[in-house]
């Protein structure tokens, strides 16, 4: 997509500074174009041909205004110290700073003296406007940064570690010597967390609304599950007890209920094909050495004994037989659900089903 630079009205030309910008803008423009433009030329259709146009046109203004947005409305990019040769960017002092920034930036900068109470712990919130200030003898403060008021001010009278803000100024958690607390912005006391103990650090997750105590505790790890300082050999002996210590395979299950449990006698295994047709051999023969009871008089013929004995051997035939045509029916359904497993799971309702 192309879009052509604006031009003056009275058809001067622009002097460099407003061709400066217009370059800066036509530069931010393509960065909101929505990709190559149609190529309109090849169309037969005037219809849609017109329509592409009056589109393409939407699109070029659309990324022009956008680019006037971020050109002249969205914040500027961040400040950022650039020493010159040996020059040490720790060495330059707000002073410095203040001299080189324009006035309303030189206007923020302030100097907070508290000797007496510190060391001191401090949190924002996220907008900036307001400062919570917590000293490690107890002394507690809430100053508005904009105007540099004290909003209030208390003194807990015991150790307080850290201070955090809540989701806005209203509320905040200070971990103190014993338990962490919480108070509102008039200083009141609201909620006493006992549970936690002596806490030394607190995070409020504003995402979650969730008050987090990191660092609670003086820090005691673990140095044989996880030492940040572990050295090379303290590493291999490390490996070598996990190895050891760890579980035979037939111990691990993946059902916990079955823990504890009496372990299930195995199922009688299934015999092969050849003892199956031994053993319906051997019934066949005896069912063929079955003696016949004699019948009264016209049901004891040859045919109607031969009948009989035809139909007990069939009998004696049928569990193998049966038990025969479940197995290759068992092993035709494995061998189904193999060959579907062999596709992605979102591509096995489209596999070719044999017809049966």
């Amino acid at each position: 997509m192309e879009v052509t630079p604006e031009k003056d009205v009275a058809g001067k030309d622009f002097s460099p500074f407003e061709q400066e910008i217009s370059d800066e803008l036509e530069v931010k423009v393509k960065k909101y174009l929505r990709g190559e433009g149609a190529n309109l030329e090849v169309l037969q259709d005037k219809k849609l041909k017109g329509q592409l146009a009056v589109r393409e046109e939407l699109y070029g203004k659309s990324a022009k205004a956008a680019a006037k947005v971020e050109k002249w409305l969205m914040p500027s990019e961040g400040g950022y110290l650039e020493p010159e040769g040996i020059e040490k960017t720790w060495r330059i002092k707000q002073e410095d700073i203040a001299r080189e920034v324009d006035i309303l930036s030189a206007r923020n900068q302030y100097d907070i003296v508290l000797p007496e109470l510190g060391p001191y712990t401090l949190d924002f919130t996220a907008s900036g406007r307001y400062m919570a200030a917590a000293g490690r003898k107890g002394h507690l403060a809430l100053v508005d940064m904009k105007n540099l008021n004290l909003i209030r001010e208390i003194q807990v009278r015991e150790t307080v570690r850290d201070v955090v803000f809540l989701h806005n100024e209203l509320f905040f958690a200070v971990a103190q010597k014993k338990y962490p607390y919480i108070y509102n912005r008039e200083g009141t006391e609201l909620h006493c967390l006992k549970e936690h103990g002596a806490v030394l650090r607190l995070q409020f997750l504003k995402n979650h609304f969730l008050l987090a105590i990191p660092g609670s505790g003086e820090p005691n790890f673990d140095s044989w599950v996880a030492n940040p300082y572990e050295t090379s050999k303290q590493r291999r002996e490390k490996e070598v007890r996990s190895l050891l210590d760890k579980l035979p395979p037939e111990t691990i299950m993946l059902d916990p209920t079955k823990i504890g449990t009496v372990k299930p006698q195995k199922k009688k295994e299934k015999p092969a094909k050849k003892e199956r047709e031994t053993e319906m051999e051997a019934a066949v023969e005896a069912a063929k050495d079955v003696t016949l009871k004699k019948k009264t008089k016209g049901r004891n013929k040859p045919s109607m004994r031969m009948k009989k004995r035809k139909e007990i051997i069939e009998n004696a035939k049928r569990p193998f037989l049966e038990q025969q045509l479940k197995g290759e029916e068992l092993s035709r359904k494995k061998q189904k659900v193999s060959q579907e497993s062999e596709l992605p799971l979102s591509l096995q309702r489209f596999a070719h089903k044999k017809p049966s």
